[in-house]
């Protein structure tokens, strides 16, 4: 009975963490997109008002806006950070595609999941505790328990900007 604990514990963390990296992923691709957009936008309104020679006031605040929008971009890394999170999330697939037709492993087989997991977490950057526990509450429906925690409306909308260190940590299931 304890071998399919820990093999429902394991399964339940790593389809959880491809959750996880999937939100973030998909987080740091619009965000990558949309600077992308505004400064094709705000190039465009420049050049529109290089043309038309009106005191380039417009042209300025949009090379401005431009350079702001591409610089939180390079020092946030998003095109970075969206490809590492992709990485770590297919590593958790590999991973689950490992236990899901494994339902009776041996304990040596129980190590060598835990060894895996933990070498994919080397990689893993700081995790942002109200994106997990909303990944957490994902799984928790797609596996029929009732979701485990409540999230403000504030804490839902900061989940990707504030780490909120003071929520709980994982949560496990058991069978």
């Amino acid at each position: 009975m304890e071998v399919n604990n820990q093999r429902w514990n394991d399964l339940w963390y790593v389809q959880r963490s491809i959750r996880y990296h999937a939100r973030r992923r998909a987080f740091f691709d619009r965000w990558h997109r949309l600077t992308a957009g505004l400064s094709l936008i705000f190039a465009s309104a420049a050049a529109a008002d290089l043309l038309h020679v009106s005191g380039h006031r417009v042209a300025l605040v949009a090379a401005f806006v431009i350079a702001v929008l591409s610089a939180a971009d390079l020092v946030v890394g998003t095109a970075e950070m969206a490809r590492k999170h992709d990485d770590l999330r297919r590593r958790f697939i590999i991973l689950e595609s490992r236990i899901l037709p494994d339902e009776d492993p041996s304990p040596e087989t129980l190590a060598a999941w835990c060894d895996e997991r933990l070498s994919i977490e080397c990689d893993e950057p700081p995790i942002y505790r109200a994106i997990d526990l909303l990944c957490e509450n994902e799984q928790a429906i797609a596996t029929n328990y009732p979701p485990p925690a409540r999230l403000t409306p504030f804490q839902r909308l900061t989940a990707h900007w504030m780490r909120w260190e003071n929520l709980p940590r994982r949560l496990h299931r058991t069978t």
